[in-house]
């Protein structure tokens, strides 16, 4: 659910990402177009702990889980610690996570 709130505004959270690393990414030309989502997708898993934790999507999930009883947290387990202290009262649910992270 994190990825989709900023969804539209991904390449700028990225970019900003990189600059608090200090870092930028060259983009390599894509042979074709089937790698091109390996190289996206490849590219999301280096990010993706900072892209759930953006203030962004913090305050897009505050508002979406104000009124549910569970907080699915998909692919979101850069979130957990964080959100454990911001919403003590949450109940997460990771229903869907890489399988190595233990929490």
């Amino acid at each position: 659910m994190g990825m989709f709130t900023i969804m539209g505004r991904l390449g700028e959270i990225i970019g900003s990402i990189e600059k608090e690393r200090n870092q930028s990414v060259e983009e390599k030309p894509v042979e074709n177009k089937e790698k091109e989502i390996n190289n996206m997708m490849s590219k999301l898993a280096d990010y993706m702990d900072d892209i759930v934790s953006h203030k962004d999507v913090t305050k897009a999930t505050e508002q979406m889980f104000a009124g549910v009883d569970i907080a699915g947290y998909n692919y979101m387990t850069g979130r957990y610690a964080k959100d454990g202290k911001l919403f003590p009262n949450r109940v997460i649910c990771g229903s869907e996570a890489a399988p190595e992270i233990l929490i």
